[in-house]
């Protein structure tokens, strides 16, 4: 049946509402992460009413305008034009997705109908990571780091399943009034959705409260004023006064008890000649204080170069990780790893990964064995809070605690529950110190067992929708 064709007053009030809620749910500051459980019923509700050009025009300009926070984020990083049209190409998966649950929920069953968008979503998403270089960033999953008990189906089907999820809750609304006029679609609905969300809080409630008693380390962060840092291999004399400045910051942490020592990435950048001086400095350091260090070097060679983070034991012990995912076009000149930063000698077991290389699910589900994993990193200002909490979003996913230390951005430490312990900013570039006790524990999960099923089920189902997708409406639907 063809729809008749919604006036533009409906069409624009639907656009304005769902913009709104999806500006102030997906901005890269601090988002209000519930406004995304109901950002999308104007869109949804007009998608059933409207024609599918309208639909398509209203679910692009309302998540395009939604997604202005992080265009105007990219704006500074990229060429203009490139941060428009990704932002752009962000908005026309959106519009797909709505125009196939248009389809799906208009001519499917009402189990199907109910789950069409949620999956639909999940599968955009899931897809769009895989293609991305940036992997998972740009993620709704992300807005509700701020939920405890959200957080926590990331640790049973990774962030898939809080976009799932959150995609169930507007569109069992939905569906609510769309088969007002049928009981029993209404009712089996309900049924589908609310069984479903049912099962999953009971699951997060039960995941969040499980405690494992155990010892705990003493970890400093640590950063320095963010003009003592240089962007390309320092003088002697800037590099000395930095290497003054952190010492201070180190033997501060250690008066006040602790035991490791975390510093952001790339605080160092020396050529391949200067690194055996440098690590023989931090070592006297460390050796002087009883403690290890852990952070970021920047190793220049004729050929290559290589973003690494090293740990520098008191009796001596050297290990090192060389960052696998770099920023484009800030880091092109870095060598990729291609090797997880599982520390040999360490008890309890740790890891080192680099900023970036928390933004791959996939990677870091490496490291689920370890109980605690340090990360040196160097966010944008703008995005200290978002990218913190990606990276506490991949400790909630394999259960192991967090240290996370970035120049311009977050100092955070979390656990495998996603418990922010302990946070500090350096979005101000001034110099910070934060003490925290990190558990000497970890919980195996089901996603670092089992990866991304989610992602991959949601995949399948929104294919097998679309394939059996009739032609002709259900009676007794509007």
């Amino acid at each position: 049946m063809k729809l008749p064709a919604l006036s533009w007053s409906h069409l624009s009030f639907a656009t304005v509402a769902s913009a709104i809620l999806f500006f102030f749910s997906l901005r890269v500051e601090e988002p209000i992460g519930w406004l995304l459980w109901v950002a999308p019923i104007p869109v949804l509700m007009t998608a059933l009413q409207a024609r599918a050009v309208q639909t398509l025009l209203v679910a692009f300009l309302a998540h395009f305008a939604g997604r202005l926070s992080l265009m105007f984020f990219l704006w500074h990083l990229l060429p203009p034009a490139l941060a428009i049209l990704l932002t752009v190409m962000i908005a026309v998966v959106y519009a797909l997705v709505v125009a196939a649950f248009r389809q799906v929920a208009r001519f499917q069953s009402p189990w199907a109908a109910v789950l069409a968008y949620p999956v639909l979503m999940t599968a955009a998403e899931f897809v769009t990571a895989q293609l991305s270089y940036d992997g998972t960033a740009g993620s709704t999953a992300y807005s509700q780091s701020n939920y405890i008990t959200v957080i926590q189906l990331a640790s049973f089907g990774g962030i898939w399943a809080i976009v799932f999820f959150t995609g169930l809750i507007p569109s069992a609304i939905v569906m609510m009034l769309y088969y007002r006029n049928s009981r029993f679609r209404q009712t089996t609905a309900a049924l589908v959705s609310l069984g479903l969300l049912l099962a999953a809080g009971l699951y997060c409630i039960s995941h969040q409260f499980q405690q494992s008693a155990g010892e705990a380390d003493q970890v400093a962060l640590i950063c320095e004023v963010e003009r003592l840092h240089p962007i390309h291999v320092a003088e002697p004399s800037a590099r000395n006064q930095l290497l003054e400045g952190y010492t201070r910051l180190i033997g501060q942490a250690a008066d006040q008890g602790a035991d490791i020592v975390l510093f952001p990435e790339k605080v160092f950048t020396v050529r391949t000649s200067e690194k055996d001086s440098l690590i023989r400095a931090l070592h006297a350091v460390a050796s002087s204080h009883r403690l290890t260090l852990i952070g970021g070097l920047a190793v220049l060679g004729d050929t290559s170069w290589h973003n690494l983070a090293v740990l520098i034991g008191p009796d001596g012990h050297y290990e090192e990780y060389q960052k696998n995912f770099h920023v484009q076009g800030w880091e092109d000149r870095f060598v990729s790893g291609g090797v997880p930063g599982i520390l040999s000698l360490s008890n309890p077991s740790a890891g080192l990964a680099v900023c970036k290389d928390l933004d791959y699910p996939t990677w870091m589900r490496q490291y689920a064995l370890v109980n605690v994993l340090y990360v040196p990193a160097w966010d944008f200002t703008t995005d200290g809070w978002l990218h913190s909490r990606m990276a506490i979003l991949r400790g909630v996913e394999n259960g192991y605690n967090i240290v996370r230390a970035a120049r311009q951005g977050r100092l955070t430490v979390s656990d495998g529950k996603g418990n922010v312990l302990a946070e500090s900013s350096t979005e101000d570039g001034q110099s910070a110190l934060l003490l925290a006790s990190v558990p000497r524990m970890s919980s195996p999960t089901l996603y670092s067992q089992y990866g991304d099923w989610i992602g991959w089920g949601c995949g399948l189902l929104a294919l097998t929708f679309l394939a059996f997708a009739r032609r002709t409406e259900l009676p007794g639907t509007s």
